[in-house]
């Protein structure tokens, strides 16, 4: 995979950050929900009910209905203090209240009589069952995903990579993952509410697209009855939440370091006498957020970033377009002893004028035309030579840039395989 520039850099960000302002994370977010007692157990209506995020301090208001009911949907994942306020009763505060990824968490209130200011607070409670939903999954916090052992997987730490060869009920890797016994690609990924696939596949893969690690606050492998806001999806659901910054400024950074030249040699090496491969791995990266407005707006990036080296030739070789070819020069196409074609250069029929149709030979697309009896052809290119006034500018820059010479100077397999290739990979995520 090649470097991206820095213009790509800006737009990836810039994509992201428009991305969570529009679609503002629905698919990942939870609801609290519960109901409001008094201590002889009728329902209190008109409670005014305050859930504060502990992180950033945004807060989110609520009032119980006639029925003592309250509930607020659309809570990003985190810690809260929510509190039940009532003249004539004594306020009531449930802190350290966790809300996972697409958690329904049910919160009931007994309100005791006595004065406004005078508050009951329960806190450092055990983690709260989630009995609002019907969904099945397996959840996982920020300090799994930091201490889990993800390996690097296709340029980067890919979390699809554990979750489908560690998770229950799952089977595969990076690219191809099955929950269930269902059918390969028909589960679906979101990333902060935004469906994540690709036009060829229906269903998830994000191996090609993937937050970097370090963004990741938390996932949950949704199964079972899904609620009816996802239903691009036959199985399941990995739903992925990004962090987001807070009302202090954290930051951090990380390199690992692979280096094979270090490792001593094995029993095959030393048997064949022959070298053994020297593959070199740098991944890195670093995070850093904090506040725009304190309790209001907050900002959070992470970059990372992987270069392999391993110049192992594998056994095989690959076919590259030799430099004639990308010069808009065809004419060898013609020459037998170059194609290893005994056709090339020979004539093989005529058109519909009676002129001769030779094997190699390149027509201008740009010459078609139709004959009165309905007939198409097309003139061919003089001495089998594109014009380069004919390329594009894109072709241009993508042959000068992208593509470099073959080894051999021949038409086929003309160019040694690696064996795992040098990738270069920049993973950025922004919010």
């Amino acid at each position: 995979m090649k470097r991206l520039g820095v213009l790509q850099i800006l737009s990836v960000v810039l994509c992201l950050v428009s991305f969570s302002a529009l679609v503002n994370a629905q698919g990942t977010r939870g609801t609290i929900t519960g109901t409001v007692n008094d201590s002889s157990g009728a329902v209190v209506p008109g409670a005014e009910i305050i859930i504060v995020e502990k992180a950033t301090g945004v807060e989110t208001k609520s009032v119980t209905s006639e029925a003592g009911v309250y509930r607020a949907p659309y809570v990003p994942p985190g810690i809260y203090k929510v509190t039940v306020a009532l003249k004539g009763f004594k306020t009531a505060i449930r802190d350290n209240v966790q809300v996972l990824v697409t958690q329904t968490v049910n919160l009931d209130f007994t309100l005791e009589l006595g004065e406004f200011t005078d508050q009951i607070t329960v806190s450092a409670e055990s983690p709260l069952l989630e009995s609002g939903s019907s969904e099945i999954g397996t959840n996982t916090t920020e300090k799994e995903v930091r201490t889990w052992p993800i390996q690097i997987d296709d340029g980067t730490r890919q979390l699809q990579t554990f979750i489908f060869s560690s998770l229950p009920g799952t089977q595969g890797g990076a690219f191809l993952g099955s929950v269930n016994g269902g059918q390969g690609y028909s589960h679906e990924i979101l990333i902060d509410g935004i469906s994540i696939g690709r036009f060829d596949l229906n269903g998830g893969n994000n191996n090609e697209f993937t937050p970097t690690l370090d963004s990741v606050s938390e996932f949950k492998l949704q199964t079972g009855a899904l609620s009816s806001q996802f239903g691009n999806t036959q199985t399941a659901l990995v739903n992925f939440g990004l962090k987001s910054g807070t009302n202090d400024f954290h930051g951090g950074a990380f390199w690992l370091h692979q280096n094979a030249g270090l490792n001593a040699l094995s029993w095959s090496p030393n048997a064949t006498t022959r070298p053994p491969a020297r593959p070199l791995l740098n991944n890195f990266g670093a995070t850093v957020g904090g506040p725009v407005i304190k309790d209001k707006t907050h900002f959070f990036f992470s970059y990372e970033g992987n270069r392999l080296k391993d110049y192992t030739v594998g056994s095989g070789r690959d076919t590259l377009p030799i430099d004639a070819f990308k010069q808009g020069d065809f004419s060898r196409l013609l020459n037998p002893a170059f194609t290893l074609d005994p056709r090339s250069g020979t004539t093989v029929g005529t058109d519909a004028l009676g002129r001769p149709i030779v094997f190699g030979q390149i027509y201008d697309p740009g010459t078609s035309r139709q004959l009165a009896d309905g007939t198409w052809i097309r003139d061919p290119f003089s001495g089998n030579i594109v014009p380069q006034a004919r390329f594009s500018t894109v072709s241009r820059n993508v042959l000068k840039h992208t593509l470099p010479g073959p080894q051999f100077d021949l038409f086929r397999n003309n160019n040694p395989r690696g064996q795992a290739g040098q990738p270069v990979l920049t993973s950025i995520t922004g919010a």
